[in-house]
């Protein structure tokens, strides 16, 4: 409430001299997942995605954290799983109501044509995928896809084929405002054109540990190496140290990979082809063939390290 209303002070104040930036980053739907009085129990009734994924047994090509016990988690957690889901759509409410006020506030002072609209979020969440109870630390696409919508002036509705970024957001406003800057992204004004629907992104994660002894009740408090461990969700923990990896993500015509390693003593390889397997159910980075696996690691490698235009990577690299 107090971040909208400092949005509807200023653009009621707004005198059109000089352009500006807003952000507003309401924390819904994070934890506690409190919606307003108004909308609870408008999500009655609704559970969580059963997907494939949900709450299967994991086995032994999956990153150790998610082989964790207990795998699959036990039925009577799954009804606290369908509660958190309704409980974060129902705090979701409340920002759709702060983006509607403030479209029509702009419309209303007659600064909506002039005005560029950027939609996104900050991370994905799985709630029960692989038996993880909830949260957004695995390189799977329930955690690293978020929405991204924008309008504006010049812009028709259309749906931007190639994989985006967040990076593209900064080199976006850039072009927005006709300033030239280096920039590990590419503006999205053109971007089938930019990107030639082939294109590959990074994803990075650098995972967390215990800052103290926790006293959840459960086996793992002693061992700081692991964090986000709660008895009420079965004492499966959500995060550790070595839970830090960094991953390509390539989409195309023909192909549509993911490709990560993991910095702990395995190295371990997690990689999916999207389009045998949109569930991730299988990860064949032991079992694809040497030469590509080479070249994926090779791609990743220079990812890791880009700068600048660098990063912008489009085309094949040989048949990867």
């Amino acid at each position: 409430v107090f971040q909208s209303n400092l949005a509807v002070d200023f653009i009621k104040g707004y005198s059109g001299n000089q352009p500006f930036l807003m952000v507003l980053a309401p924390p819904a739907p994070h934890a506690p997942f409190t919606p307003a009085d108004r909308h609870n129990g408008k999500y009655n009734g609704t559970k969580a995605k059963r997907t494939p994924n949900f709450n299967i047994p994991v086995h032994q090509d999956k990153h150790w954290l998610v082989r964790e016990s207990p795998t699959p988690l036990p039925d009577n957690i799954l009804p606290k799983l369908d509660k958190i889901y309704r409980r974060r759509w129902e705090s979701l409410l409340a920002v759709d109501e702060l983006v509607k006020n403030i479209h029509d506030l702009l419309e209303e002072r007659s600064l909506l044509d002039d005005t560029y609209f950027i939609y996104t979020s900050d991370n994905g969440y799985h709630i029960g995928q692989f038996s993880m109870p909830m949260d957004k630390r695995q390189p799977y696409e329930t955690d690293i896809r978020v929405p991204l919508l924008i309008s504006g002036p010049g812009i028709e509705p259309s749906t931007i084929s190639a994989p985006v970024s967040s990076v593209d957001i900064f080199a976006t406003l850039l072009n927005i405002a006709g300033v030239e800057y280096p920039s590990d992204g590419t503006t999205l004004f053109n971007a089938n054109h930019n990107l030639s629907g082939d294109r590959t992104v990074l994803i990075e994660y650098r995972g967390e540990r215990s800052n103290k002894p926790s006293s959840s009740g459960c086996p793992s408090d002693s061992d700081l190496n692991v964090t986000l461990c709660a008895k009420e969700m079965a004492c499966k923990c959500q995060d550790a140290a070595n839970n830090t990896f960094s991953c390509i993500r390539r989409v195309s015509s023909n192909f549509n990979n993911v490709f990560c390693i993991f910095e702990d003593d395995q190295r371990f390889v997690e990689a999916y082809d999207m389009n045998v397997d949109e569930y991730q159910m299988a990860n064949i980075g032991y079992t694809m063939k040497k030469g590509l696996r080479h070249r994926f690691r090779k791609r990743l490698k220079r990812m890791v390290v880009c700068q600048d235009a660098q990063c912008v990577f489009t085309g094949p690299d040989s048949e990867s």
